[in-house]
């Protein structure tokens, strides 16, 4: 359920609009954010980050304070978040994260 500020619910938005490949060299900002996502995923795969390669990131705006991921549960604001789809290899797999220009960065098994 999507709500708003004020706790009313809305209607989901639109799919994420994606945009333009980001080509290496990353900025600091961006390898921050993949630093972030590859130790997290990492983790969750019992490898070192060392392991993870960068399969693609490119521009993206998020319809929502969840990135565009989550649980459906989860509470949401609906606000247009500039960010990144970040795309890591590990283990023969792809796995996606989401995440805004800063330091927000969340895992998406959906894409």
């Amino acid at each position: 359920v999507l709500c708003d500020q004020e706790g009313h619910r809305v209607p989901y938005l639109p799919t994420p609009a994606r945009g333009e490949k980001v080509p290496p060299p990353y900025s600091g900002n961006v390898e921050k954010l993949i630093d972030i996502a590859k130790r997290d995923l990492a983790r969750r795969l019992a490898i070192a980050p060392e392991e993870i390669d960068v399969v693609s990131i490119e521009t993206a705006e998020w319809p929502d304070t969840r990135l565009g991921c989550g649980e459906p549960g989860l509470t949401r604001l609906p606000v247009a978040i500039p960010g990144y789809r970040v795309v890591l290899s590990a283990g023969g797999h792809n796995h996606v994260y989401h995440t805004d220009r800063d330091s927000g960065v969340v895992y998406c098994p959906k894409g």
